[in-house]
C-alpha cells in the first residue's frame, strides 16, 4: 500500500502574521510535466488511474504537492492531511469550487445557464439556497420514498426476469445505471422515465452514454484551454459537445412536458408541489432547465457505480452480508417498508464503500485570499484540492486502510475505530458545496439493498478481485457479477 508510511500530522495552514517567514508556493515539490508532444501519450498511458497517480505523488512529494499544465497556465496544489483540510475549508466563507474550463466554455456557447453544479458567486448563492430545500432538507426527501421503493421494486423483479440459468444478472453496471436514471427522474419529473421497462425508450439510452461521454471526454480536454482543445483535439470536443447538447435537450423536454401538465392542475395554498413546479415559481425557466439537467445528470453515474462496489463487497463478505439482512428483517414495518433510521450497520456499510471507493478523485476549491499550508504560501486564486481516494486509504487515518470494515464507524461495536478525524471522511465534499443530492442517493441506496437482500442471497461468480478505473467518477475497472439466488 503506497500511502502506509505518510504521517502527515504536522501539516497545518499558518496565520497571515507568519507570511514572511514561508516559502514560495512555486518551491513546492511535485511531478514533472511532459512536453507537448508527449502530452497525449501520457495521458493515454495514465487514462483511468488518476486516483493512483495521487496516491503515488503524495508519496514521493508529502503532504503538499503541485501539480502544473502549462498550456493551459494552471497551477494545482493537492494536499492529503484531515487538519489542514479542515482549516482550509473552515475558512473558506466564499466556497468557490474550481470550475471545469470546457463546461463552463460550452454552456456559453451554447447559450445556456449555469446551474447548481458549474455556477459560482452570489448567483450559485441565490440558486443553491432554493434548491436545498427539495433536493437536501430531510423531510421533503422523505416524501419521495414511497416512489424510490416502488422503483427499487421493479429493478427486483427485472433480476429476476433477466438472470441466467446460473443466476448470474449481466450488464449489472447498465442496470444500475437505468435503475438510478428511473429513480432520479421520478423524482424530478413525478413521473416513470421506463428506463426498467424490457423496451426502453432510446432516449434513456442516450442519456446515459452522454453522461458517460461527459466524464470520459472531460479528462482528455482538462489540460488544454478550451479554444485549444477545439482545435487540437477536434474529435473529443465534438463527443462532448454532442454529449451536452444530448442532455440538455432530454432534460429540457421533460421538464417543458412536465410543466404543460401543470397548467392543468389547480393547487391550493400550502400545497405540496413538485421539484419542477418549485424551481420553477423562484427561477428563471432557462435556470430552471440547467439545474434540472445537471441533477439528472449527476444522478446515473454517481449513486450506480457506488452500488456496484458495495454489492461487491456484501458479496465477498458473507457475514457482513448476513448482519444486514439480520437488521433489515428486524426492523420492517407492518407496510411493507423498511425503518431506514434504524439501519446502523447498513449505514456504516455505506460509509465504508464511500470511504475505499469514493464517488470522485478531486474536489478542489479556489483560495478567497493569501493562505500558508504547511510553510508555503498559496496566493489568492489558485485551485487547492484533495482526493477523497487518498484520504480513505491513508494507513495512517484508517486502521487496515484497505480492508472492508463497517464496524469501523460503530464506535459501540467490537473493531470499531475510536478515532477517526471528520474531515478524513469527505466524500460528499464539506460545507455549502456539498454535493446536493447526497440525501436522496443515500436513500436510495439503502432501499435498493435492503430491498435486495430481503429477496436475494448474493454469491461472487468468481473469487477475482475488482480493481477500481477513474475517468471523473471512480468505478468498478472489471464488470461485477453476483449470483441473485432467492431467498
Amino acid at each position: 500500500m503506497l500511502l502506509r508510511s505518510f504521517r502527515f500530522l504536522n501539516v497545518r495552514i499558518q496565520p497571515q502574521s507568519t507570511l514572511a517567514a514561508v516559502k514560495s508556493c512555486d518551491e513546492i515539490p511535485g511531478p514533472l510535466q511532459p512536453p507537448l508532444y508527449k502530452l497525449r501519450s501520457e495521458l493515454k498511458k495514465n487514462f483511468g488511474r488518476g486516483h493512483k497517480m495521487f496516491q503515488e505523488f503524495h508519496k514521493e512529494f508529502g503532504p503538499v504537492f503541485q501539480y502544473k499544465i502549462p498550456i493551459a497556465s494552471m497551477q494545482l496544489f493537492f494536499i492529503c492531511d484531515p487538519n489542514c483540510l479542515e482549516e482550509l475549508l473552515r475558512q473558506d466563507d466564499k466556497h468557490v469550487r474550481a470550475s471545469v474550463p470546457i463546461w463552463n466554455d460550452y454552456r456559453v456557447r451554447a447559450k445556456q445557464e449555469f446551474g447548481v453544479l458549474t455556477a459560482d458567486g452570489d448567483n450559485w448563492a441565490r440558486m443553491r439556497k432554493i434548491v436545498d430545500k427539495p433536493m437536501l432538507k430531510p423531510k421533503t426527501v422523505e416524501t419521495y420514498a414511497d416512489d424510490i421503493n416502488i422503483v427499487v421494486g421493479d429493478l427486483l423483479d427485472r433480476f429476476k426476469r433477466v438472470r441466467s440459468p446460473d443466476m448470474v444478472v449481466e450488464n449489472l453496471s447498465s442496470e444500475l445505471f437505468n435503475w438510478a436514471l428511473e429513480s432520479i427522474g421520478t423524482i424530478l419529473y413525478e413521473k416513470r422515465m421506463g428506463s426498467l421497462s424490457d423496451i426502453r425508450d432510446p432516449e434513456n439510452d442516450k442519456f446515459i452514454q452522454s453522461v458517460r461521454n461527459i466524464f470520459t471526454s472531460t479528462v482528455y480536454l482538462f489540460g488544454l484551454p478550451p479554444m485549444l482543445s477545439r482545435f487540437f483535439m477536434r474529435s473529443q470536443w465534438k463527443i462532448h459537445e454532442e454529449a451536452w447538447n444530448t442532455v440538455f435537450r432530454i432534460a429540457e423536454k421533460c421538464v417543458t412536458e412536465r410543466l404543460e401538465q401543470l397548467k392543468d392542475v389547480s393547487r391550493s395554498e400550502g400545497d405540496e408541489v413538485g421539484i419542477i413546479e418549485y424551481l420553477a415559481e423562484r427561477m428563471p425557466l432557462k435556470e430552471v432547465y440547467a439545474n434540472i439537467t445537471e441533477l439528472m445528470a449527476g444522478g446515473v453515474d454517481t449513486t450506480s457505480n457506488s452500488v456496484q462496489f458495495l454489492l461487491y463487497e456484501i458479496a465477498k463478505n458473507p457475514n457482513i452480508q448476513n448482519k444486514i439482512h439480520q437488521e433489515v428483517e428486524e426492523n420492517m414495518k407492518d407496510n411493507g417498508m423498511v425503518d431506514l433510521k434504524n439501519l446502523k450497520y447498513l449505514k456504516a456499510s455505506i460509509k465504508e464503500t464511500l470511504r475505499m471507493y469514493p464517488v470522485v478523485n478531486n474536489i478542489g476549491r479556489i483560495t478567497q485570499s493569501d493562505t500558508v499550508i504547511n510553510g508555503y504560501l498559496i496566493p489568492k486564486g489558485k485551485m487547492v484540492g484533495y482526493s477523497p481516494y487518498v484520504l480513505g486509504r491513508n494507513e495512517s487515518l484508517y486502521e487496515e486502510a484497505d480492508v472492508f470494515k463497517p464496524e469501523r464507524w460503530l464506535r459501540d461495536q467490537p473493531g470499531g475505530q475510536d478515532k477517526i478525524h471528520p474531515f478524513a471522511y469527505l466524500p460528499f465534499g464539506f460545507g455549502p458545496r456539498m454535493c446536493v443530492g447526497r440525501r436522496i442517493a443515500e436513500m436510495e441506496i439503502q432501499m435498493l439493498v435492503s430491498q435486495m437482500l430481503r429477496r436475494f442471497r448474493l454469491e461472487l461468480v468468481d473469487d477475482k478481485p475488482i480493481d477500481t478505473y477513474c475517468d471523473l467518477v471512480i468505478s468498478p475497472a472489471q464488470p461485477v457479477r453476483l449470483r441473485y439466488i432467492n431467498r
